[in-house]
């Protein structure tokens, strides 16, 4: 049965190429009814499907664990205009005549400022595929149980009126609405143009803007108060956005470089803290995109926990406070220097992400199921500022500060080769940060064996200039020293 639409007319584009498009209000209800998806019919000689062709299949989980809860969960959801494509037939717009003894309305009409209002009729012949928003109206399906394929297994509670929320929809045609049959091959480039559009040249949003704006991210919340508020750890990340002061914080880029003043960036406090609510709060991906089903007292109280890490991090941990952060990010090695500056690896990004898992894995393990308290995180922290951090000395030399050549010589051709240090930065650094403290202060490869198997590890993946046996084994020799002195 054809419904009709309130609707605005819009074109884009000259000639036979031009796009015609028709904006409408509908309920939800209307939608889910109305809008297919892709992949539930096939335009094409033999088996193909559109969804096969140029659109992404609906991932399932996607629409279910993230967009359905979100619905459910948040009372202000929101949710951007879905575009249609249609194919085969035409709907019918007509525009709306107005009653001209009306002077006000008289003068609208003769400055054309109604010419693009009208009714748009859904005729039944067309076939109307959803262009972007198919996970949302598979989400809407799936909480308003509409057609098969899709079953409730979840515990989301009901969103309220969701099938009378109004949603904005733009119908996009293909040809004049006269002569509105395409070929399949036809509608296929124009429909793949328009979905290349949509998505191609979409801007993503970085990793620092979606700390900075993110209200349903734990991590990224808890990220900001530390940068914002001086009332929380003794303000150590506090920035008051006085430009004659200098941030401790980078908030615009994601790494830091010799000598940058800086002791932390934004974004690595949010991997910080994501590493410490997964592990101690027991928290998946998907828990980082929603607050909506946990309390104010609740959050409250998360936050709370996690700044008790940072409060006795920074007793634990004093050179933080006390040291020049531009001194201690100097990949020169120390013979060649003139001044007091080092190279500290918890002063880089690596060293601070690496450290956290190995805190947020040793926590979890010591809490059990109590919550977090000062005793615990003192116990987990203990010895750890008796490391020596000097990327400079065993273990991290080579492992984390790798000594690359200047020019890529795989052939070993290349005469006079020069050779400099480099930070190990990626996700396999962290995690032999995290290893080593582990080793270091006793927590793990504790057998003779499972030692053995960690030298081997550690040895085989040194990136040095032709280090000579005796040279590798007077640092494990330097390595077991002072794992003896740690524990």
């Amino acid at each position: 049965m054809a419904e009709s639409f309130a609707s605005l007319e819009g074109k884009i584009g000259v000639g036979e190429d031009a796009i015609k498009y028709y904006t409408v209000q509908m309920s939800a209800a209307k939608l889910i009814k109305n809008i297919d998806l892709f992949s539930e019919y096939s335009v094409y000689e033999g088996s193909a499907t559109l969804s096969q062709m140029f659109n992404r299949d609906v991932n399932e989980s996607r629409a279910k664990k993230q967009i359905a809860r979100y619905l459910s969960y948040e009372p202000g959801r929101f949710l951007p205009p879905f575009v249609v494509s249609i194919y085969g037939g035409s709907p019918k717009f007509e525009p709306i005549q107005y009653d001209m003894n009306n002077s006000e309305t008289k003068k609208h009409v003769e400055n054309g400022d109604f010419d693009s209002v009208g009714v748009l009729t859904l005729t039944t012949d067309p076939k109307y595929f959803v262009l972007d928003g198919q996970h949302r109206l598979a989400a809407l399906r799936y909480l308003l149980s509409y057609r098969a394929g899709m079953d409730r297994d979840d515990d989301f509670p009901k969103a309220i009126d969701l099938e009378k929320d109004q949603l904005t929809v733009l119908f996009v045609t293909h040809k004049e609405m006269k002569s509105q049959e395409l070929s399949r091959e036809e509608f296929r480039k124009r429909s793949r143009k328009i979905f290349a559009v949509l998505n191609r040249h979409a801007k993503r949003t970085t990793l620092v803007e979606n700390i900075t704006i993110d209200e349903d991210d734990l991590a990224a919340i808890i990220s900001r108060e530390l940068v914002e508020r001086n009332d929380i750890v003794d303000g150590m990340f506090y920035w008051s956005g006085d430009e004659e002061t200098s941030p401790r914080v980078n908030t615009k880029s994601t790494s830091l470089r010799e000598g940058d003043g800086h002791l932390t960036t934004l974004s690595t406090l949010y991997e910080m803290n994501k590493q410490f609510i997964t592990h101690i709060f027991g928290w998946s991906e998907v828990d980082f995109q929603f607050l909506h089903d946990l309390t104010e007292s609740e959050v409250e109280d998360m936050k709370n926990q996690i700044y008790l890490i940072w409060d006795e991090l920074f007793k634990t941990l004093d050179f933080w406070k006390t040291s020049d952060p531009g001194l201690m990010k100097n990949h020169t090695p120390p013979e060649q220097r003139d001044d007091d500056s080092m190279d500290h690896l918890l002063f880089w990004p690596v060293g601070q992400i690496g450290l956290a898992k190995y805190i947020a894995t040793e926590l979890d393990e010591e809490l059990g199921n109590e919550e977090i308290n000062t005793k615990a995180i003192k116990k987990v922290l203990k010895n750890l500022e008796n490391i020596d951090w000097d990327m400079f000395s065993p273990p991290w030399k080579g492992y984390i500060l790798r000594e690359v050549a200047s020019k890529p010589d795989p052939s070993n051709r290349v005469k006079n080769q020069e050779w400099q240090w480099k930070m190990g930065n990626a996700g396999k650094y962290q995690e032999r940060v995290t290893e080593m403290i582990r080793f270091l202060l006793g927590k793990a490869y504790t057998e003779k064996d499972l030692e053995e198997a960690l030298k081997s590890k550690w040895d085989t993946t040194l990136e040095l200039n032709r280090p000579t046996d005796d040279e590798i084994n007077k640092m494990w020799k330097s390595i077991l020293n002072q794992r003896k002195n740690l524990t």
